[in-house]
């Protein structure tokens, strides 16, 4: 994958430059304190206290976002679903090192399978079980998460 192109911006309209760094600061403001779990082969953005969910990735490279939650920022910013869409991966991308095959909207809760995977605690990303995820990518996780016991958004928006 070529670092100064995302693989989610191939076919995306061509946006100014300032809009994208309007949205992406929006991104960053929005999420910065949500706090980051993995769950095996997921990497979940969530509020701990309410379940609530941002955004669930994939090892393999999905993405999936909560369209109730984005809905706004479509009249907010004028954007389309998909430009909506390629922006939100390419925000993700470039703050998690994570490359990204699609993007998918979704819709509803998903406090059950949220508390469920909380309360078990099992599946958690370590160096010797990485559940598809890159040594580099486990390593910059693990390293925040040893340093202070949770990891944050904002963590990974420090750190880059």
């Amino acid at each position: 994958m070529n670092k100064s192109k995302p693989s989610t911006t191939k076919n995306m309209p061509i946006i100014h430059p300032n809009l994208k760094k309007f949205v992406f600061n929006k991104l960053a403001e929005d999420i910065a304190e949500k706090q980051i779990f993995t769950n095996e082969s997921d990497f979940w953005i969530i509020e701990e206290d309410t379940r609530e969910w941002f955004l669930k990735a994939t090892s393999n490279g999905e993405l999936h976002y909560n369209q109730t939650f984005f809905k706004p920022y479509k009249s907010l910013f004028s954007l389309e679903s998909k430009e909506l869409s390629n922006l939100i991966g390419e925000w993700f991308e470039k703050n998690f090192d994570l490359p990204l095959r699609t993007i998918h909207r979704r819709g509803g809760s998903q406090e059950y399978y949220i508390s469920d995977f909380l309360k078990k605690k099992k599946g958690l990303l370590e160096f010797n079980n990485r559940y598809g995820f890159t040594y580099g990518f486990t390593k910059k996780y693990l390293n925040l998460k040893n340093g202070k016991g949770k990891v944050f958004v904002q963590d990974y928006l420090l750190i880059n």
